[in-house]
């Protein structure tokens, strides 16, 4: 209909191939490298891949990333996740549809239960997050993060890695860079 066509991804059996594919996965020896800074340039390569277009004509992308680099990301969300998001009940960004439909319902049903009383609701959204901060505006709240986890450098990497890495294009349609045109 739009001129493409979408083709069943398998991103997650092969991340999983690659795990079950290693001998051994060393997480602390990953993140040891990353607080030295001793990344190997191997790790340091973006891919980008279009996601769905939700009938848009420009695709969402989303960054495909060598495991070592899966794995970083993962662990520094995982443990926001479960220690500082506990102190913020209000979010909502690791809530399921079910559980964020409910507190929706909810939130409705206090605006309209009492009388006289003028709620007030407030929503941010960090729309393109990625695209948004930079390690200048998010330097602070990245080092506090590692000093509360005793990681010194490690949550602070999230933005040197962008910068760093090499991007390059992931297109189905295209098979052969090299050919002349």
């Amino acid at each position: 209909m739009l001129g493409y066509n979408v083709e069943k991804g398998n991103e997650s059996r092969r991340v999983m191939l690659e795990v079950l594919s290693r001998e051994d996965i060393n997480i602390k020896e990953m993140m040891d490298k990353i607080m030295t800074r001793k990344v190997p340039e191997s790790w340091k390569v973006v891919g980008v891949h279009a996601k769905e277009r939700e009938l848009k004509v420009a695709p969402r992308l989303f960054a495909m990333m060598p495991l070592e680099m899966l794995i970083y990301f993962c662990i520094t969300e995982m443990n926001i996740v479960h220690t500082v998001f506990r102190y913020f009940p209000q979010q909502t960004m690791t809530q399921n549809e079910a559980d964020l439909t409910q507190r929706l319902l909810k939130v409705t049903e206090q605006r309209t239960a009492r009388k006289n009383v003028l709620p007030v609701v407030i929503n941010l959204d960090f729309e393109k997050w990625n695209l948004n901060w930079r390690r200048e505006s998010m330097n602070g709240t990245l080092t506090f993060l590692d000093s509360l986890f005793g990681t010194p450098g490690l949550f602070a990497y999230t933005h040197e890695y962008f910068e760093s890495s090499m991007f390059y294009l992931v297109f189905y349609l295209v098979t052969n860079l090299a050919a002349p045109l």
